[in-house]
């Protein structure tokens, strides 16, 4: 019995879209910028190379600013889903070492940020410049949120090397700032500074041999859960027959009623699926002229499958903090 409904409730996670992995998507750098202490590199190289040196480099510090957007360049961050993107679960940037190379390139650490300020000019002429310190850029780009750091590394040779950046450590309104542009088609603006003596000479918007080299931003993401049934659940209906109960429209959205908590304990966890189920089934096996408020959450005024599947999606997007009204 337990393998049945263990089947039968990832049948309707997939019925209903649930995502049960990320879908990986990515786009090239639009523009990019070596920001000297004189301010955006000019002439051709400045967008041809994307160069970061540490402020130990003194009158050579650099810091980098890379522009990314939904399709700002070919398929830029195409994705497969319709909805908005819910949650980024992974994130890496490829960097390509510029050829040739030079001797001033020195293995260290980058740090790499979302600035707020995308609206501030990086063509050459631009007031922005590498401050003295460990903090280059500052907050001449309005401010900054950490994503992560990656080791650059003068040894790796050619193609492009992967900087995968630890989520579990980013700063949360760094990562959104990210989802709503992927979800409005907006810019997002990313700074990399260069700690200590490193000196990384890399590929800007340039193209070799018919391959595009330009920093190249890869995430993980899911679709945001998206409930069906406005309103047919109110959070505050007394429990019938000894089970909790859907209880009807209250004139107020389900999106905001946690309904993935039908035990009504202020969490939501896989006992509430079993509660869950145990509502169904009552309403099922005896069936009545009110017994839609039993556990219709499809807000059709049918009991059926379709509840479960319904629930379910409900469940999976309770379990995000904050998410569909849960705690």
């Amino acid at each position: 019995m337990q393998r049945s409904l263990t089947a039968f409730l990832l049948a309707c996670s997939s019925a209903v879209g649930i995502a049960q992995a990320g879908e990986i998507i990515g786009g090239y750098s639009f523009d990019n910028a070596t920001v000297l202490a004189s301010g955006p590199r000019a002439g051709a190289n400045g967008k041809s190379y994307f160069n970061i040196e540490g402020p130990g480099q003194g009158q050579f510090r650099s810091f980098g600013v890379l522009d990314y957007r939904n399709n700002g360049y070919a398929d830029s961050f195409a994705r497969s889903f319709s909805g908005n993107v819910g949650d980024i679960t992974a994130m890496s940037i490829d960097l390509t070492e510029g050829y040739p190379p030079s001797s001033w390139y020195t293995t260290g650490t980058l740090m790499f940020y979302v600035v707020t300020d995308t609206t501030t000019s990086i063509q050459p002429g631009s007031p922005i410049v590498c401050q003295l310190d460990a903090d280059q850029c500052g907050t001449q780009l309005g401010t900054k949120y950490l994503l992560g750091s990656g080791l650059y590394d003068v040894n790796w040779g050619n193609g492009a090397e992967r900087h995968t950046l630890d989520l579990t450590t980013i700063d949360p309104t760094g990562k959104q700032i990210i989802i709503s542009a992927l979800n409005s088609g907006a810019t997002f603006r990313i700074v990399v500074e260069g700690v200590a003596n490193v000196g990384a000479g890399l590929e800007g918007q340039f193209t070799f041999n018919g391959v595009y080299l330009a920093p190249y931003l890869r995430m993980e993401v899911t679709e945001e859960s998206v409930v069906i049934g406005p309103d047919c659940f109110t959070k505050s209906a007394p429990a019938q027959n000894g089970f909790p109960v859907a209880g009807g429209a209250n004139g107020v959205s389900d999106s905001s009623e946690c309904v993935g908590d039908w035990d009504r304990n202020g969490t939501v966890e896989p006992a509430d699926i079993a509660q869950y189920i145990q509502s169904w089934s009552y309403a099922i096996a005896n069936p009545g002229p009110s017994i839609a408020l039993q556990a219709d959450v499809d807000c059709n005024g049918l009991i059926e499958p379709s509840d479960i599947a319904v629930f379910i999606q409900n469940w999976v997007g309770g379990t995000t903090p904050g998410g569909l009204g849960c705690p």
